[in-house]
C-alpha cells in the first residue's frame, strides 16, 4: 500500500456523531463544544512509512506522528495520553489506540480516501462511531 495517496492539505467538510463518540470518550461538555464548531485545516505529509497529520485550528493545533506497524505515543486534542499503532487494512489506515494510563476506553480510527478524494476518518468507542470528513483544498 501507499500512503502517498493521504498526502494534502484538508478542510473539514463535515461530521457526523462526532459530539456522541467524543462524549463516550468522556470529553467535557466545554472541549465538545470547541471540537463541534472547530473547522480544522489537516495537513498529511509522508515519508515511506512514516506520516504526519497536523491539525490546526484557531484554538489549537495538534501533531500526530506514527510510522506505519509501529507503537507510538501521542497526545489527542482533547489531552489524553494514548498509545496507538496504525497498520493497513486493505487500502485503510486502521489505529487501534489505549490510554497510556489504561484509564481510558479502547477506539479505533479508521482513515481513508474515499471516491471523491475525501478523506474520511471514522472514530469507534464502544458502539458509538463518529466520522470526520476532510475534503482536499
Amino acid at each position: 500500500m501507499s500512503a502517498d495517496k493521504f498526502k494534502g492539505v484538508y478542510g473539514l467538510h463535515k461530521s457526523e456523531n462526532f459530539d456522541a463518540y467524543m462524549k463516550a470518550l468522556g470529553v467535557g461538555m466545554v472541549l465538545r463544544n470547541l471540537g463541534n464548531t472547530a473547522k480544522p485545516t489537516l495537513t498529511v505529509t509522508v515519508e515511506g512509512d512514516k506520516m504526519t497529520f497536523h491539525s490546526k485550528t484557531t484554538l489549537k493545533t495538534t501533531v500526530i506522528e506514527f510510522t506505519i506497524g509501529v507503537e507510538s505515543e501521542s497526545t489527542t486534542m482533547d489531552g489524553r495520553k494514548i498509545k496507538s499503532t496504525v497498520v493497513w487494512d486493505g487500502e485503510k489506515l486502521k489505529e487501534e489506540q489505549v490510554s497510556v494510563d489504561g484509564k481510558g476506553k479502547p477506539t479505533t480510527i479508521v482513515r481513508e480516501i474515499n471516491a471523491d478524494g475525501d478523506l474520511v476518518i471514522t472514530c469507534t468507542v464502544d458502539d458509538i462511531v463518529g466520522v470526520r470528513v476532510y475534503r482536499k483544498k
